[in-house]
């Protein structure tokens, strides 16, 4: 999907179907170089491509002077970041499940009952992050939050100076922001010892079937006593 815009049409106006882009301090960076006038908007040619299995497209952009419409060169704003607004369509009832950094990622005691009635261990939640391409930014973003109001992802990114060749990207393996590793020594029953605190919770108590198979044993093994003496 292919864009002309201003970077005044990106600041100020809300796009349903289609990613805005903001770029910040870079547009001033940009006028101070090339002598452009303040009051004047950038000419902004802005490309959503949409790959098979993903989430959010891969945006691609180039930055043009509003006068004589020659490209400017966007590695002076190297140093500095953009911002995203990527249209998504998301489970919204389970937004933690598409930050990597919420405790369903990060914190070994943090429960969840999946669909079929049992819990997940966190390298299996890391897994199908991965594996579902859930990353609602790209691998340069950092992701801010999902705004409900307009269902868009907001990623903070850096600024993109190379040239943007479609079929490169095809090519490439690593388009998402991905920080998740897993750990093979969460696997073990050891480190569930540390939640401790959650089983013995009211919840915990509970809801916990282990708990209640554990209490008929005691019962059991209480009456076999009685019989036996």
């Amino acid at each position: 999907m292919f864009q002309i815009t201003t970077t005044d049409n990106q600041n100020n106006n809300i796009y349903k179907n289609i990613s805005t882009i903001k770029l910040g301090e870079c547009e001033n960076i940009l006028k101070n170089i090339y002598g452009i006038d303040e009051n004047l908007t950038l000419i902004i040619l802005k490309i959503d491509y949409y790959l098979e299995g993903l989430l959010i497209p891969i945006i691609g952009y180039e930055v043009y002077e509003p006068i004589n419409k020659t490209k400017l060169n966007l590695s002076y704003c190297n140093e500095t970041s953009i911002s995203y607004n990527i249209p998504v369509s998301i489970d919204e009832n389970s937004l933690f499940k598409y930050e990597q950094n919420s405790d369903y990622y990060n914190d070994e005691c943090n429960t969840y009952t999946t669909e079929d009635g049992t819990d997940i261990i966190i390298n299996d939640r890391k897994e199908e992050f991965i594996k579902n391409n859930m990353s609602l930014c790209e691998n340069i973003c950092t992701y801010i939050g999902y705004d409900q109001n307009n269902k868009k992802a907001l990623c903070e990114c850096g600024i993109k100076y190379q040239e943007f060749i479609l079929s490169d990207i095809e090519k490439q393996t690593d388009l998402l922001s991905n920080n998740l590793t897993t750990d093979d020594s969460s696997n073990s029953n050891l480190v569930t010892m540390k939640c401790y605190e959650t089983l013995f919770s009211k919840d915990g108590l509970l809801t916990n079937i282990g708990n209640y198979i554990l209490l008929f044993m005691v019962i059991v093994h209480m009456i076999s006593i009685i019989f036996f003496l």
